[in-house]
């Protein structure tokens, strides 16, 4: 703990260690909100919360600067609550437990959360920095951005009206300002239970796919990685070619906007060793067929004694091997204006298959709405085909990028200015709170900045150390210049 709290710069880990013991996974950021309105109060800045535990901080200007500009500086309080298949760790009690790697800062077995309590951290250390030039701030904190933005999209902004700037610091990538971002829409197909009996002289089998790299279902999208649903999709599929099967459950990926990393299927086989033993063998060319983008991926079979024997009807079994083969998955299409940008992609997050019948959850991403909407009008043609049923929730708005801001060219600006490296300035393919406030309050310039993360939404994630300095400097310089703007 002591090399933990020797961290720099101290004020900003102080309130990421601090977020880092309170349970806020998305749905249950109530701590996490009391945490950072108890802060606001005890520094005299006006506090307001709503009822889906949003909190809104108006932080006053620097003396002499109260004239500048308002800047809104916004990240959410939630976290994805993702963690390795062995560890015991409860998301609803548990502090993270944090550890130093080299300079990197990690979560052991566990997503780290700097996505977004870092964000948040970093807005709070520089509003509470009196010895700044700082111009009037308000702070907004929102809840459940990992699974639909809903905390942005039930805000009332009617306290914003006015402010010129926002900066959003929700960015993995401290090289880089962005401008623009993708929608998105998540699409919950479903199908009723419909179990059989299972002969007798059949035997179990329980198929692992594991230790895939995962990550950010936007962000991570074009590395190629494998999807853990699809890969146990096609060795069961491949299972059905030899072998009369029948599956007894699925239970594959955790969250929509994260690359599954891990998939299993209990089946039942009229020769187990044998099914076992194919399932194996297909498992390793597919490991082969990922020896670069993902060389992790693991396969393992072995028959099991289970004491109920039923199983999906093959009915429904079909299904869904056909719906997992056969959705939309991974990069769609690119950009038609920039063929190295990815216009549209969709991730199989979640399937969920067993007595009490199944579900598939899939993230579905674009810039353009009209072909967001194609890709989700593909998987509820494919979930209707089959027998199922399709229900969309947590549709968010894209972001159309402003290449004339002015805040993105502070932004670049001072980035060179601390580090000589001039940042990128361009648009991304996950989803931002920003398309939700560009709507809300029409004619904000704004942006998505951050320091340096690596494999978001899963255990692998990091933080480099370094850059969150770097990153401090950054926003310090430019909360600077637009207080000069208006100030003595």
């Amino acid at each position: 703990m002591a090399e933990l709290n020797g961290l720099e710069p101290r004020d900003v880990f102080g309130h990421f260690l601090a977020l880092s013991a309170i349970p806020r996974g998305s749905g249950n950021e109530r701590g996490a909100a009391d945490y950072v309105a108890g802060w606001a109060a005890d520094k005299g800045f006006g506090v307001r919360r709503d009822g889906l535990s949003n909190v809104v901080a108006d932080a006053p200007a620097s003396k002499g600067y109260e004239g500048a500009p308002t800047v809104i500086i916004q990240a959410h309080l939630d976290m994805v609550c993702e963690k390795d298949g062995g560890s015991r760790h409860d998301f609803t009690r548990d502090p993270l437990e944090l550890y130093i790697d080299g300079e990197w800062l990690r979560a052991r077995g566990t997503t780290l959360g700097a996505d977004d309590g870092i964000g948040v951290a970093l807005a709070m250390a520089v509003a509470e920095d009196v010895s700044a030039v700082c111009p009037p701030l308000r702070l907004v904190f929102t809840t459940d951005e990992e699974v639909g933005m809903g905390g942005a999209k039930g805000l009332d902004v009617s306290g914003l009206a006015g402010a010129r700037y926002l900066i959003n610091i929700d960015n993995s990538d401290e090289d880089e300002v962005i401008i623009g971002c993708a929608g998105g829409v998540i699409s919950d197909s479903r199908f009723a239970a419909d179990r059989v009996p299972v002969p007798e002289d059949y035997g179990a089998v329980f198929v692992s796919v594991s230790g895939l790299a995962g990550g950010h279902s936007g962000g991570d999208i074009h590395l190629g990685r494998a999807n853990a649903n699809v890969a146990a999709a096609r060795i069961v599929n491949e299972l059905y070619r030899e072998y009369d099967i029948y599956i007894k459950e699925v239970t594959g990926g955790e969250k929509d906007n994260a690359i599954p990393r891990e998939c299993s299927v209990t089946l039942f086989a009229r020769e187990p060793g044998r099914a076992a033993a194919a399932a194996r063998a297909f498992g390793r060319v597919i490991a082969r067929e990922y020896a670069a983008a993902d060389p992790g991926l693991t396969v393992s079979a072995d028959p099991i004694t289970v004491s109920d024997y039923t199983a999906l009807s093959p009915d429904l079994a079909g299904a869904l091997t056909a719906f997992a083969l056969l959705a939309p998955c991974g990069v769609i299409s690119a950009r038609p204006s920039d063929p190295s940008m990815i216009e549209t992609s969709s991730n199989i997050g979640v399937i969920r298959a067993g007595s009490d019948g199944a579900l598939i959850t899939c993230l579905s991403r674009s810039y353009s709405e009209s072909r967001l909407a194609d890709t989700a009008a593909r998987i509820r043609l494919l979930a209707d085909a089959l027998g199922g049923s399709v229900s969309a929730r947590g549709e968010y708005p894209g972001w159309e990028p402003d290449p004339g801001s002015k805040l993105a060219a502070l932004f670049a600006a001072a980035r060179e200015r601390l580090t000589g490296r001039r940042p990128a300035v361009r648009s991304v393919h996950a989803g931002l709170e920003c398309g939700i406030f560009a709507r809300k309050l029409p004619g904000l310039d704004m942006v998505s900045v951050g320091p340096r993360a690596e494999g978001i939404h899963s255990p692998n994630e990091r933080l480099f150390i370094p850059s969150v300095g770097r990153a401090r400097g950054t926003l310090a310089s430019v909360l600077r210049e637009i207080a000069q703007e208006g100030g003595s």
